[in-house]
């Protein structure tokens, strides 16, 4: 488990992982920077629970985090999970099935997405492609029934093959990892996009698996959240991201994806503003739907200093708690 965008969403998270995960298995949660209540009550559960807690006093992107954790994987199948996402019971048994039975080295579960759990899909089948006409590369991308119900949706989805997963709640064959970094650490915005074409690229296959449900939680941000939130949507840290993933699948730099990508995590950056909004706007005089430009600016730059000082004091990993199973 890595963090994604909060920490307030953690608690529920991991109680749901833990009590729906069945037995053997093998924990490794690793926390990039949480406020001091979210990194205690973790240290408590790694305690009871015995799982491997690996801890960082600065923010950590998701492939930083994923990362960490594969270092203390030995097994055939490894689960990524990010710490805002609520898993059904059993939801393992399901994916293992699936990956045995089809050869995947990637299956996904039907992932959903909201404030409340199960009720609107995320993505069913993910289309993912790239396009080349007149010596242009351009990315197709295309998260099908995105918003539709669950109940409209659920019924009619069927373990099928896809061109894309999303990386909030994954099984993945081991040996698919290659490489010194498994996760590419410079992808800082669409890490699912280099994650399935990676995959692909490397001979192996992605699936749906509908018989396990998670459910990506939205909610509303607790104030310890924002500068974790506002650096991990950050327009510098987008713009890099996007860069690199650019430069990596030779992307046209005129493709509208990127600007279309770009544009989208500026404005999910901007719900983050949402318990401060009314405060803020009537600092500025500014009564528009969205934060003024200027606090966005600012908060921007504040949470990436916060963020670059801690990481520079305390620039290693430690080990919060290590289970049993590390010893033996």
């Amino acid at each position: 488990m890595v963090p994604h965008e909060k920490f307030s969403a953690t608690r529920q998270s991991l109680e749901s992982v833990l009590a729906g995960t069945p037995e053997p298995h093998r924990l490794v949660f690793v926390d990039g920077g949480s406020p001091r209540d979210v990194a205690r009550y973790l240290e408590a559960q790694a305690r009871i629970h015995d799982f491997t807690l690996v801890r960082t006093d600065y923010f950590l992107q998701p492939n930083e985090g994923r990362n960490l954790a594969l270092a203390y994987v030995d097994t055939e199948f490894v689960a990524l999970v990010d710490n805002d996402v609520v898993v059904d019971p059993g939801w393992l048994t399901p994916l293992e099935r699936c990956a045995r039975e089809t050869g995947a080295a990637v299956v996904s579960p039907l992932c959903c997405i909201g404030p409340v759990v199960h009720a609107r899909i995320h993505l069913t089948i993910g289309e993912c492609q790239i396009i080349e006409t007149d010596e242009r590369r351009v990315m197709h991308e295309r998260f099908v029934d995105s918003q539709a119900s669950f109940d409209d949706v659920f019924p009619g989805v069927e373990r099928a093959q896809c061109e894309l997963v999303d990386a909030h709640a994954l099984l993945v064959r081991s040996d698919a990892l290659t490489g010194g970094s498994c996760f590419d650490e410079e992808i800082r915005l669409e890490e699912h996009i280099d994650i399935s074409l990676t995959i692909r690229d490397g001979g192996g296959t992605l699936w749906l698996e509908p018989g396990s449900i998670v459910t990506y939680l939205t909610l509303r941000l607790d104030p310890s959240d924002l500068f974790f939130y506002v650096a991990r949507w950050s327009d510098a840290w987008n713009r890099v991201g996007l860069a690199h993933l650019a430069q990596k699948w030779r992307l046209s730099r005129d493709d509208p994806w990127l600007a279309e990508k770009a544009a989208w995590a500026s404005n999910h950056r901007l719900h983050g503003y949402l318990p401060y909004r009314s405060p803020l706007t009537r600092l500025l005089r500014h009564y528009g739907r969205e934060p003024h430009p200027v606090v966005d600016r600012v908060t921007q730059r504040v949470a990436l200093r916060y963020h670059a000082k801690r990481r520079l004091r305390s620039p290693a990993p430690r080990l919060a708690h290590a289970a049993n199973w590390l010893s033996r």
